[in-house]
């Protein structure tokens, strides 16, 4: 009876782990993603939405989302060979001045294959760290507001040093 459990529970597990992606966007059902042609060559569009829990909260995520697209890239090289980038567009929940909901692309986080694949993923590396690596661009006045609420932490201060310049832009 006891085998039987276990090989129960570790079935269980397998079908709720689904199969090894295939792709960047099998690593999240919420992204939604595109290649895009530039003139430094293909990069990899990954739109992913701002939960709106705390803005500590939720730039933690983007690193951490970063940080599993960027290992999937380098880990799997035969999966995205032609991308030479990954730019993760943030979309964050705002209210108009009428007290209209909407949505709004408000940040960019841009990371290049070279850094991709120069990185340890085997040493500790936080969210802070990666977010560190990206090339933050904000497009909305509340994508400024996201990382200056991230940014007030200490520990983001201290961790985050380079990301947290660009709310002081």
């Amino acid at each position: 009876m006891r085998t039987r459990l276990v090989v129960l529970a570790g079935a269980v597990l397998l079908a709720a782990c689904g199969e090894d992606p295939q792709s960047v966007a099998d690593l999240n059902p919420d992204f939604v993603v595109r290649e895009e042609a530039t003139d430094r060559g293909i990069v990899l569009v990954v739109e992913t939405v701002s939960e709106g829990f705390s803005r500590s909260m939720d730039v933690t995520k983007l690193g951490l989302d970063m940080r599993r697209i960027a290992r999937f890239i380098a880990t799997h090289p035969d999966k995205h060979p032609d991308v030479a980038g990954v730019r993760l567009e943030v979309t964050t929940p705002t209210v108009d001045v009428y007290g209209h909901d909407g949505m709004t692309r408000s940040l960019d986080l841009v990371m290049d294959r070279t850094t991709m694949e120069r990185i340890n993923y085997d040493a500790i590396m936080t969210a802070a760290h990666f977010l560190n690596l990206t090339t933050p661009t904000v497009k909305h006045p509340v994508g400024r507001q996201l990382i200056a609420g991230y940014c007030e932490d200490e520990t983001a201060q201290e961790y985050a040093r380079d990301f947290c310049r660009v709310a002081r832009r």
